[in-house]
């Protein structure tokens, strides 16, 4: 053996155990994390509803003061609650004095209609009776939406989930 060197050393790998030791502790951090990031997610998406029914309710109010009118003004005596925001958000868009009452995202639209984070119409009511009080009513597969909100104009998302009264979003403006 000249120029050859002999070497005896132990070369020590991992075990199955240790390995299945790493694997348990890395899935045991993935169950405590997925469910946290789930949270924050939600809550991002209710933050985000809450902005834009706002943004929606004070643009249908600032109309009403610019022009005299309500967007898709009915001239009802009672609030009309519109299910779908079309003809609102057209009204608000290309209205007699070119005014911008509101920048929406195209990805929150389809089909002219400004949608919610979890793809629903925004639910927007307009207080045409003028008492200070607008009624929110509609109604999505069997399920109601009824309040009543104080100011001019109210916008409302049905939330994540339509049959948890809790998780509904309401926004008003003066």
């Amino acid at each position: 053996m000249t120029g050859e060197r002999c070497r005896n050393e132990y070369v020590r790998a991992f075990t199955f155990l240790e390995l299945m030791a790493v694997m348990l502790i890395i899935s045991i951090l993935a169950a405590a994390i997925f469910p946290a990031a789930r949270r924050l997610r939600q809550n991002a998406l209710r933050a985000r509803a809450s902005s834009e029914a706002a943004c929606l309710a004070q643009a249908i109010s600032a109309y009403r003061l610019s022009l005299g009118v309500w967007p898709c003004q009915t001239q009802n005596a009672v609030d009309t609650t519109w299910t779908t925001n079309a003809h609102i958000m057209r009204a608000l868009c290309d209205n007699p004095r070119k005014e911008v009452f509101m920048e929406t995202p195209a990805c929150s639209q389809a089909g002219g209609e400004f949608l919610d984070p979890w793809g629903r119409s925004y639910l927007a009511a307009m207080d045409e009776n003028a008492d200070g009080v607008v009624a929110l009513q509609a109604s999505l597969s069997g399920l109601m939406f009824c309040t009543n909100v104080r100011g001019s104009a109210a916008v409302a998302s049905w939330g994540p989930d339509p049959s948890d009264p809790r998780l509904r979003i309401i926004a008003s403006a003066p």
